[in-house]
């Protein structure tokens, strides 16, 4: 079964590219598709077992809603279907009803999740988070979100904030679809979640848990 890593030379930003070199050792670089900006994503013909989307700078979110917004039926359609979908990073802002702009333009979101981010780049936010399983990793954003999702998190935190500073709820949740802010990478630095989530064999398990441990251990070590 094929995965599709979406526009990756554009994507990949704070580490994110770490995601997409495990999701390489663990499908097959025969199984993984990298679509770039300029092709039609791949998962619009062909089935997919899972789609990753990783970070990107603001400037760059208006071009990828663009073709997202396109193509959102039948990317839901597939969610509904038990495709895996993963947004890490800015890719999750993507998701909720809209992105406010500093100088107070708004850019439509595609609505999966009913939230709004507010970008505000000075300063820049950077937190260690750890949550529910454990979940390890790191933000680092210019935004702020505002919502509900408290019925549809993704991890809920012991260290760090969530969707904005007044909030231990991390991220959204629906089916096979993840929507979060952390990066680190998310995938490397959390093997038992990627194990899990993906219903994969993982390469370099041992040693990821070792590091993940460690991890661990030096978020705890901050408050």
């Amino acid at each position: 079964m094929k995965i599709e890593i979406l526009f990756p030379e554009v994507c990949s930003f704070f580490g994110d590219h770490g995601n997409v070199l495990l999701l390489e050792k663990i499908y097959g670089e025969e199984n993984t598709v990298k679509t770039p900006l300029n092709q039609t994503p791949y998962f619009i013909d062909h089935e997919v077992e899972l789609l990753y989307l990783g970070s990107m700078s603001e400037s760059m979110q208006v071009k990828v809603l663009e073709i997202l917004k396109r193509h959102k039926a039948l990317l839901m359609d597939k969610i509904e279907q038990g495709m895996k979908v993963l947004f890490t990073g800015t890719a999750a802002d993507l998701c909720g009803r809209s992105i406010i702009e500093e100088d107070g333009s708004i850019i439509e979101g595609l609505g999966i999740f009913d939230f709004e981010t507010t970008i505000t780049r000075i300063p820049r936010l950077h937190v260690s988070v750890l949550g529910t399983q454990n979940i390890v990793g790191h933000k680092t954003q210019f935004t702020q979100s505002t919502g509900d999702n408290s019925q549809n998190y993704f991890i809920e935190l012991e260290r760090g904030f969530g969707l904005n500073h007044h909030s231990k709820l991390e991220g959204f949740r629906y089916k096979n679809l993840i929507a979060t802010n952390l990066t680190g990478p998310l995938l490397v630095l959390n093997p038992g979640f990627t194990k899990e989530y993906l219903q994969m064999p993982i390469p370099f398990e041992e040693t990821l848990n070792q590091a993940h441990e460690k991890k661990v251990k030096d978020v705890l070590r901050f408050k």
